[in-house]
């Protein structure tokens, strides 16, 4: 019984905190408007390309969102 609720666990719970993780790499956007912010990008496993990119200028500071409309590459 007691691996039976450790099986449950880990298929039901312990997915959901895996996929909340956070993976900010040093890194750089360039902006639409050709402005560079250096900072660090959340380094996601994309299967294709990302819809949005969450990138922070310091741990300190809370993420911010590019899309492709607001951002040429990162």
């Amino acid at each position: 019984m007691k691996y039976l609720f450790t099986i449950l666990f880990f298929s039901l719970f312990a997915h959901g905190f895996l996929l909340a993780q956070s993976n900010f790499k040093k890194g750089f956007v360039v902006t639409s408007a050709g402005d560079t912010l250096k900072g660090f990008i959340d380094q996601q496993e994309w299967i294709r390309n990302p819809q949005v990119i969450y990138f922070k200028p310091d741990f300190k500071v809370g993420k911010q969102e590019f899309t492709p409309e607001n951002a040429s590459y990162f």
